[in-house]
C-alpha cells in the first residue's frame, strides 16, 4: 500500500478548518472562534464542570450575534439539553 507524503505541523494547521455551529460552514481555522458557556449553576455543580463550547465565524457579524445571543439568554439549554 502506497502512502502520499506526510505534512509538516505548519502545512497541516494551514489547512485545518472547523463548521461554524450557527452556519454550518465549513470555515479555515483563522475564521473561527470558540466562545466557552459553563453550565455548571444550573445543574448545581462546581463552576467549570459542565461547559459548551461554541464555535462560530468571527468575520461574520450574524454568527457573532446569535453565539451572543445564546450566551445572554442561555437558549441553548433549554432546546438542547446537555
Amino acid at each position: 500500500m502506497k502512502h502520499g507524503p506526510l505534512l509538516d505541523a505548519n502545512e497541516f494547521k494551514k489547512n485545518l478548518g472547523w463548521y461554524c455551529d450557527v452556519c454550518g460552514r465549513h470555515r479555515k481555522d483563522r475564521f473561527i472562534s470558540v466562545y466557552t458557556i459553563d453550565f455548571s449553576r444550573d445543574f448545581k455543580c462546581v463552576d467549570g464542570t459542565i461547559k459548551k463550547n461554541f464555535k462560530y465565524c468571527n468575520d461574520s457579524r450574524h454568527c457573532y450575534n446569535h453565539i451572543k445571543m445564546i450566551a445572554e439568554s442561555k437558549v441553548y439549554k433549554i432546546t438542547h439539553p446537555i
